[in-house]
């Protein structure tokens, strides 16, 4: 897995849906410093020793956000006027996720995984 898959997929996009998953990418690159970039399930994914940490993908009006396990969005506070289902949770373009929000979603799956 690359970084350049990542490059790949975002190359598919452009406006507001780009914008919005560049700034999630980079936010979630620099809370996860040891984590490898890469494609699973066709959407990009960080993982960290060979686990998902923390998967996105651009959709129509809203990046969706996949933390590989259904046990994680019922435990952060702040998500609150994000639609979310068991494992997903839709960012539309124009609300991302406060910095608090995000590093609780990491930091809950990270402890999961024990990575």
């Amino acid at each position: 897995m690359a970084t350049s898959e990542v490059d790949s997929y975002l190359s598919q996009f452009s406006g507001p849906g780009l914008l919005a998953a560049q700034d999630l990418r980079a936010r979630l690159t620099a809370l996860i410093p040891d984590g490898e970039e890469g494609m699973s399930y066709g959407m990009p994914v960080i993982k960290v020793a060979g686990k998902a940490v923390a998967g996105w993908a651009i959709n129509k009006a809203h990046l969706g956000y996949y933390p590989h396990s259904s046990l994680v969005l019922d435990k952060v506070q702040g998500l609150e006027g994000y639609k979310k289902s068991k494992g997903a949770l839709q960012i539309p373009f124009d609300k991302p996720l406060a910095d608090q929000v995000l590093v609780e979603l990491v930091a809950i799956r990270r402890a999961m995984l024990s990575v």
